[in-house]
């Protein structure tokens, strides 16, 4: 017990170590930006993300007598915080809209990635170990996918070790949290104007199911999964081998393995790979939980001003799913 005690301390202080330096290398790497020292090219920049705690509405300071016991709405939080920007970005919606999975890890890290100010084709990204969003197959396929069509150069992906996992990107979901002690939340808006009043450098982002793309059925078709990708904590992937993947147990670790993820080389060549993002489908409104909808409903719906009673205790007898208008999924190439 003694040995394993001091193989996860050495474990967490390493890989701590190894985050505080990237974060302030790409400290350094913006200020010599912003001064002309540096190009885009030559920058690094280092993103963590996260999911922050969900918040339940409607949300007041003092909690509406009468619904400590109720099952209640639930907004969602997903944060993506880039130290070259000094900015983090927090993607917010309804739980009806969509879940907590790779196609809405990956579709909102693609809409940060495509809407930077500042394009360096160099990143690296810190994430906690949590395998049903961030670390699994198709994150992989996506980061190994952006590498290959030439979108970006190199990403190193890193994970913290369980239980020390916080990061620069939760200050800022701790900013937002701290802003809701005393803020009314009753729908979307107003979440969008907590987070933005919070710091700073928080911006919300308010979405839905039409921002979420099917990446997962996208990518299956041209990769292949990493056999026991749960033993790794560091993944690389360079431009100089495209379609494979360093990965590494650790911060410490000499000997990395490298596996090809790609299927066939000839996939390359194709016009739709190289164009993934149109063809992509949006997964559109999920849906809500069908007995928690009508529990809401029955219970929730009078604690909850009119303004407000239809967009978070709709009746699911008369609820009609929204119909919107197909948006392609957006690209920088």
């Amino acid at each position: 017990m003694t040995k394993e005690l001091v193989a996860h301390q050495k474990a967490y202080k390493g890989e701590r170590a190894v985050d505080n330096f990237e974060r302030e290398q790409s400290e350094v790497h913006r200020k010599s930006y912003e001064k002309g020292k540096l190009t885009e090219h030559e920058c690094i920049d280092h993103i963590s993300i996260d999911y922050g705690q969900s918040i339940e509405v409607p949300h007041t300071p003092d909690q509406l007598g009468g619904t400590f016991y109720i099952h209640m709405r639930k907004f969602l939080l997903f944060c993506v915080r880039s130290v070259l920007e000094n900015e983090q970005v927090c993607y917010t919606y309804d739980e009806r809209e969509a879940g907590k999975g790779p196609n809405e890890v990956i579709s909102f890290l693609h809409q940060f990635l495509v809407n930077r100010k500042i394009q360096t084709p160099n990143i690296r990204i810190h994430a906690d170990n949590c395998t049903g969003q961030n670390k699994n197959k198709y994150v992989l396929w996506y980061l190994t996918w952006l590498v290959m069509t030439g979108r970006l150069r190199q990403i190193e992906l890193k994970f913290m070790i369980k239980g020390h996992t916080h990061s620069i990107v939760d200050g800022g979901i701790g900013q937002t949290k701290k802003e809701l002690r005393h803020s009314d939340v009753f729908c979307l808006e107003h979440f969008r104007s907590v987070i933005n009043q919070s710091a700073r450098t928080n911006r919300a982002e308010v979405v839905n199911g039409n921002n979420v793309y099917d990446w997962k059925n996208g990518l299956c078709t041209y990769f292949k999964p990493l056999k026991g990708i749960s033993q790794f904590q560091h993944f690389v992937v360079d431009s100089t081998s495209p379609g494979w993947i360093l990965a590494k147990h650790g911060f410490d670790d000499d000997t990395p393995k490298k596996v090809q993820l790609l299927k066939s080389d000839k996939t390359m060549k194709l016009k739709i790979f190289q164009n993934l993002p149109v063809s992509l489908k949006a997964v559109g409104f999920k849906g809500g939980n069908p007995e928690k909808e009508k529990a809401i409903f029955k219970n929730l719906r009078k604690y909850v001003k009119d303004e407000w009673k239809n967009e978070l205790c709709p009746n699911p007898e008369t609820f009609q799913i929204p119909v919107r208008k197909h948006q392609a999924c957006l690209d920088w190439i």
